[in-house]
C-alpha cells in the first residue's frame, strides 16, 4: 500500500520547470525592487542637495554684496 501512495512534493522537485520559472520571476522582481529603491534614494539625495544649495544661495548672495559694499566704503574712506 505504501508503494502506491503519491508524495505531493514529488511533483515539485528541484529540476521542475514550474519551480525554475517562478524562482526566476521572483528573483527578477526582487532585483527590480532593489534597483527602484536605490534609484529613488539617489534621486532624493540629489534633490535634497539642490534644495539646500537654493536655500543658502540667497544668504551667500546677500553676504557677498554686503562684503563688497563694506570694501568699497572702506576703500573710499582710506
Amino acid at each position: 500500500m505504501d508503494s502506491f501512495t503519491v508524495n505531493p512534493l514529488s511533483s515539485l522537485r528541484a529540476n521542475s520547470i514550474f519551480i525554475r520559472v517562478y524562482l526566476h520571476m521572483l528573483l527578477a522582481m526582487l532585483a527590480v525592487i532593489v534597483l527602484a529603491v536605490g534609484a529613488t534614494s539617489f534621486i532624493n539625495h540629489v534633490r535634497v542637495e539642490q534644495y539646500r544649495e537654493e536655500l543658502t544661495s540667497g544668504t551667500f548672495y546677500l553676504l557677498s554684496r554686503g562684503w563688497q559694499n563694506s570694501v568699497k566704503t572702506v576703500g573710499t574712506l582710506g
